[in-house]
């Protein structure tokens, strides 16, 4: 569920995959991320929707009226929509609506990978003013582990090598992110030791790196270490290191088994990680 993590843009990720086995109006109300008459926490609905040129995309969002902010979330490799429940919910519960596409992240064809990740992000755009996203406001990208590096690749690195065949995908695409979160991500060493590099987002987009201090998979060295490195490249950094967090905390998972379990939601270290990406959002409207 949690996926193979690696780093650099998406391009390197896909080439390592063989080798390897997305504001609320006027500002905040009440404590939440968008803006509604009631204040959080909010009932939860969720779905799973799909297009011809998509896989599956999980949708979470407020039961309630409201303008939102939008998050798109990247899983790890060999996961899914499904993976981020947890997480998305308590995101939800704030007031976000959360879209989380699936992509084919075990194939050896790098097109397929971007097809499903440049045209899920694209669908989720299109139909988020149903679910109340406010497309008029900044969103924001979150990665868990192979995501993770992934987001901190500009969307262009998506978009090369296509051939021009993913141009209906990008119509009205923004070339970046308003602001970017990184969970758990390898960005220097993968878990079979291959060496690794981060990658520099869009200049100028606030990134935020959440990793545990006990991730087993991914060291939250790791994150430190990009922090530094993005920080002393211009980037506007905010690095949040969980204690005790394990590769599966950012996600309200327990990773110490298989297949992974959800933990409670009132988890430390999960509500962390929520706190972190409000904290984004909330940072991108500036």
């Amino acid at each position: 569920m949690g996926g193979l993590r690696i780093a650099g843009s998406l391009v390197a990720a896909v080439a390592m995959v063989g080798v390897m086995g997305l504001a609320g109006c006027g500002g905040s109300s009440g404590g939440s991320a968008g803006q509604s008459s009631g204040g959080p926490p909010f009932e939860v609905s969720s779905s799973v929707i799909s297009a011809e040129d998509t896989q599956e995309i999980g949708v979470w969002a407020p039961d309630a009226e409201g303008s939102w902010p939008v998050v798109v979330g990247f899983h790890g490799q060999g996961g899914s929509h499904q993976g981020w429940d947890g997480l998305a919910t308590e995101l939800a519960k704030q007031g976000v609506v959360v879209f989380v596409p699936d992509y084919r992240s075990t194939s050896s064809v790098a097109n397929e990978m971007k097809k499903d990740l440049v045209c899920g992000i694209h669908h989720a755009r299109t139909v988020a003013g149903e679910y109340g996203g406010d497309l008029d406001q900044p969103y924001v990208i979150v990665g868990h582990s192979m995501g993770a590096s992934i987001v901190l690749g500009p969307l262009a690195d998506v978009r090369e090598g296509t051939g021009g065949t993913l141009d209906a995908c990008f119509e009205g695409l923004p070339d970046a992110a308003d602001a970017i979160v990184s969970m758990s991500g390898c960005h220097y060493e993968s878990p079979d030791g291959d060496a690794t590099s981060p990658d520099m987002p869009v200049p100028g987009t606030p990134v935020t790196l959440v990793a545990g201090d006990n991730d087993q998979v991914c060291e939250g060295w790791q994150s430190e270490d990009a922090a530094e490195a993005l920080s002393e490249a211009g980037y506007d950094t905010t690095l949040v290191m969980i204690p005790g967090g394990t590769h599966g905390t950012s996600l309200f998972l327990d990773d110490s088994q298989e297949p992974w379990v959800p933990v409670p939601t009132d988890d430390p270290g999960g509500q962390q990680t929520v706190t972190a990406i409000i904290d984004a959002i909330e940072a991108a409207r500036s």
